[in-house]
């Protein structure tokens, strides 16, 4: 993807920080076994800006403090918190949010098993064009080697 080394680095520290807002999210909610009411995915959807305050208060996080702000965007403009659309959203929070749903597709969360490499990338070409960048999908698909 013609990543510079400042990009790759800034990718870095977002595999490792992108969600440091979940700290502020109450761990009954984190850990929730069912569906979130809609007062708890409100609470939820506010660790991007935790995250973002948290970052813009520390210089080594400062970089990726609007990446992290908008990791939750989605290309079709129905993310959030801003609901950006396209290129609208930074390609690093574009690539972080393909690498996220993969992860957590293969990992599982507490309400929901995990599920092969094969059904993650299956998952992303599904919803390349309206929750993730397409381009990016069609490269973490040809890179994939699973």
């Amino acid at each position: 993807m013609s990543l510079s080394f400042e990009e790759l680095h800034n990718l870095k520290l977002l595999a490792d920080f992108h969600d440091i807002g979940k700290t502020g999210i109450p761990g009954a909610i984190l850990s929730k076994n069912g569906p979130l009411s809609s007062e708890e995915w409100k609470l939820m959807r506010r660790h991007s800006v935790i995250g973002y305050n948290i970052a813009t208060s520390s210089p080594d996080l400062m970089p990726v403090a609007e990446v992290i702000l908008h990791h939750n965007e989605r290309w079709d403009g129905s993310g959030y918190p801003h609901g950006l659309s396209k290129t609208e959203i930074l390609r690093l929070s574009r690539i972080i949010a393909v690498a996220e749903a993969f992860d957590v597709i293969i990992t599982g969360r507490s309400y929901k098993g995990p599920r092969t490499s094969e059904e993650a990338l299956e998952e992303l070409a599904r919803c390349a064009g309206r929750q993730f960048d397409p381009e990016i999908v069609r490269v973490f698909l040809k890179i994939a080697d699973f």
